[in-house]
């Protein structure tokens, strides 16, 4: 498969627990920039809590049924994200964290486990 250029206004998506998640690849310099904002000058700790925050602001671009407790459709906002449940956050960062495009039969195909011989 060949390497696909992260571009500005790619639209890609993933469901998570029935609602869809639009996003776009974070580039590497993107992450690294928000990785030193997020990190303590004098120690190097990293404010894990405000970086995936962060990350989900510079990647999620909208979503569908993402709903109340009424059931009532919620419109996509930036401000909501950090509404959403924590494991649905936790997802959504190492998502795009990844900033690898796959396509759904490589999810399908990929081991459980890392190769033994890698």
């Amino acid at each position: 498969m060949p390497v696909v250029i992260i571009e500005e206004n790619e639209q890609l998506k993933k469901v998570i627990d029935g609602a869809t998640f639009y996003y776009k690849r974070v580039p590497g310099h993107v992450r690294n920039r928000l990785m030193t904002r997020y990190a303590n000058k004098r120690t190097g700790t990293v404010n894990w809590g405000a970086y995936g925050e962060a990350l989900m602001e510079a990647g999620l671009t909208g979503w569908s049924d993402v709903v109340d407790k009424a059931g009532a459709q919620i419109p996509f906002s930036k401000e909501a994200v950090p509404y959403l449940p924590d494991r649905v956050q936790g997802d959504l960062i190492d998502l795009l964290g990844e900033n690898i495009e796959k396509q759904e039969d490589d999810i399908k195909n990929s081991p459980a486990t890392p190769s033994s011989s890698s």
